[in-house]
């Protein structure tokens, strides 16, 4: 495996992180829109530049109950194969590179690739596609 960097974040309470070669940006300025008729996970959605973009409550997602946003929280605009979404998070924290001696994969079929170890922390590395894959 080759090194890669993420970009790690809290999401109830646990840590978190996308590889950054998935991330657009991260956004903390947009209004939330309610759309209603929309799966359980997705909050509404936000006007990015012209472009309307669902908006992903990661709590939900992975099966939370729905997380307490306060001003810390934020979007991180995640682009790749499936498309571009926003996902709501607590708060961003920072970047981490990894490499074989501190990453330990998954098996396949997982919303997760696997954990990334960082000092005293495991850090579950998300797998955009699966996150962004909502069946509507």
């Amino acid at each position: 495996m080759t090194d890669f960097t993420a970009v790690t974040f809290r999401c109830d309470k646990k840590l978190y992180a996308f590889k950054t070669d998935v991330l657009k940006e991260i956004n903390t300025k947009s209004k939330i829109t309610f759309v209603p008729s929309l799966p359980k996970c997705i909050s509404g959605v936000i006007n990015l530049m012209g472009d309307v973009i669902p908006v992903i409550d990661l709590s939900v997602r992975l099966g939370f109950e729905k997380a307490d946003y306060g001003e810390r929280s934020c979007l991180l605009i995640v682009e790749n194969a499936s498309g571009t979404a926003a996902v709501r998070v607590e708060e961003v924290l920072t970047s981490v590179i990894c490499g074989d001696e501190n990453y330990i994969e998954f098996p396949e079929d997982s919303l997760a690739y696997g954990v990334i170890k960082d000092k005293d922390n495991s850090i579950t590395l998300l797998d955009s596609e699966e996150i962004l894959r909502i069946e509507v």
